[in-house]
């Protein structure tokens, strides 16, 4: 809102992989054409959501 944005330094480093953390500033960009499309944003969740368990197992 207002172009403001949550500060991604108080989630810890562990539970914010970098995939995931660029994935939600591409998600931000204020143009909408350069945001990822749904079926992109899907995939990229479910790869960083692997790699999370990966590194949890």
């Amino acid at each position: 809102m207002y172009r403001e944005r949550p500060d991604m330094g108080d989630i810890p480093a562990d539970r914010r992989p970098r995939k995931l953390e660029r994935l939600v500033r591409q998600c931000w960009d204020s143009v909408p054409e350069r945001r990822p499309a749904a079926a992109e944003l899907v995939k990229a969740l479910l790869l960083v959501q692997e790699q999370m368990a990966r590194r949890a197992g």
